[in-house]
């Protein structure tokens, strides 16, 4: 379903969905939507929904002080200005994710020495973890589609304990592996989502994965003298706690 067509917005789900959700596929439940760093999860005008979606987003701004759950906030609000069901008024990303954004934020910031670009990674991963997350809500994925997510979610899983490994343990980087599962990962997201949402916002899931495969970023954070590792060791932190409270 693209976007001109109408798309019930009607949630039928109470529970939030804020951190990433056990996502094991039956015929009597459904898979939450992994929100991370691909998100990471974790982008959405809901195809079939009214133009509201299409312009939700464009407005976004960033000012001096940077924060991830501010952001994810103005865009639930002007998707809720616009809309009369208060279920969507729950946030879609929960403390340890906004942690790990506002890090990555810092980590993007640093690395490339360009704050816009830096804000607009983040932006973009927001984008397509909320989008997801209304999809999902709002009864969007197919059976298809939740088998799907459920590859996805699982690939997700292996990048985060490949990164806190190659993280861990000294000398243990593999280049080639990691980018060839973000790939996959990349894949996988664009098959769940490439009947739902418009060509740009299948953009923005390339934008936030080719940072993240690009070659000398993945070389100078896995550097043992990297100056970017304090940074890093805050970001495993919380991929290790969201492991832990079954966040990831």
């Amino acid at each position: 379903m693209r976007e001109d067509g109408g798309a019930g917005l009607g949630s039928k789900r109470s529970q939030r969905c804020g951190g990433a959700q056990q996502m094991a596929v039956s015929s009597t439940s459904r898979p939450e939507p992994t929100v991370g760093l691909w998100c990471a999860v974790s982008e959405v005008c809901v195809c079939g929904a009214p133009p509201v979606f299409r312009d939700t987003f464009l407005a976004l701004g960033m000012g001096d002080s940077f924060r991830a759950r501010d952001i994810s906030l103005k865009a639930q609000k002007k998707l809720l200005s616009k809309m009369s069901n208060k279920t969507m008024a729950k946030n879609f990303i929960d403390d340890t994710l906004a942690s790990i954004l506002d890090n990555m934020y810092s980590l993007a910031k640093a690395y490339t020495g360009n704050k816009k670009e830096a804000e607009k990674l983040v932006k973009n991963i927001i984008k397509i973890v909320v989008k997801i997350n209304i999809l999902y809500r709002n009864d969007q994925f197919s059976q298809e589609d939740l088998k799907v997510a459920n590859q996805l979610r699982n690939k997700f899983t292996t990048i985060v304990k490949t990164v806190i490994s190659f993280f861990e343990v000294d000398f243990t980087f593999d280049k080639a592996f990691l980018t060839k599962n973000i790939n996959d990962c990349r894949g996988l997201l664009k098959q769940l989502v490439g009947n739902h949402l418009t060509d740009k916002s299948l953009g923005r899931i390339d934008h936030v994965l080719d940072f993240f495969t690009e070659a000398a970023f993945l070389e100078e954070m896995f550097r043992p003298e990297s100056p970017h590792r304090p940074t890093l060791q805050t970001i495993i932190d919380d991929m290790s706690k969201a492991f832990d409270e079954g966040g990831i």
